[in-house]
């Protein structure tokens, strides 16, 4: 009988550690879904069904892994608070037009993404295909539109990472297929943890 109460005390313990972290990260999701909320506002000329499923693409759920880790790499490099926000949703918008692209047709043809038909099952190949686009120019408009430090900097370092020699270079790599794919894909990895 020792050694079970023991254990559920760590148990209990842990859990008292664990709610406080929890409820900050559920914070912090919800301060990320609701800028996510307002940068797809729909914008004064914008077509209504674009905005739509723009809206459709990104606010679907998801668990915002990629903000929240810019959020947290921001905070362990000291920053604090939601300072880098714009930054961490632009993230997002480019990573929700990666998949939209990817779901298309001439890519990997998914008929479904998190549960739901893909883009352009829903909304059809040509407004994906405008969607994607305008998903990525507007994670680019979010990016320059906050005094953020070194704006530019970062401006740079994900129009780098997001370009040829990063994420659209491994889609192209991932559409070509075989094993010198493979080596490039390696290097783009290599270039990227550097």
């Amino acid at each position: 009988m020792r050694p079970l109460k023991k254990r559920m005390k760590t148990t209990t313990r842990t859990t008292t550690r664990i709610e406080p972290a929890r409820a900050r990260l559920r914070a912090r999701t919800d301060a990320v879904n609701q800028a996510l909320t307002r940068a797809l506002a729909r914008q004064a000329g914008s077509p209504p069904v674009l905005a739509q499923a723009m809206r459709y693409c990104v606010l679907a759920g998801g668990k915002r892994f990629r903000p929240l880790l810019c959020l947290g790499a921001h905070e362990a490099a000291g920053g604090r608070g939601l300072a880098v926000l714009n930054v961490a949703c632009a993230i997002e918008l480019i990573h929700a037009y990666s998949l939209v692209h990817d779901d298309l047709p001439a890519m990997d043809n998914a008929d479904e993404r998190r549960g739901r038909p893909s883009c352009h099952r829903r909304f059809g190949e040509a407004t994906a295909i405008l969607v994607g686009d305008a998903l990525l120019t507007r994670a680019f408009e979010v990016l320059g539109s906050n005094g953020v430090p070194n704006t530019l900097k970062i401006l740079r370092e994900i129009a780098e990472a997001s370009g040829t020699s990063g994420l659209i270079g491994g889609q192209a790599l991932d559409l070509n297929g075989g094993s010198a794919g493979a080596k490039q894909l390696e290097e783009i990895a290599r270039r990227c943890r550097h």
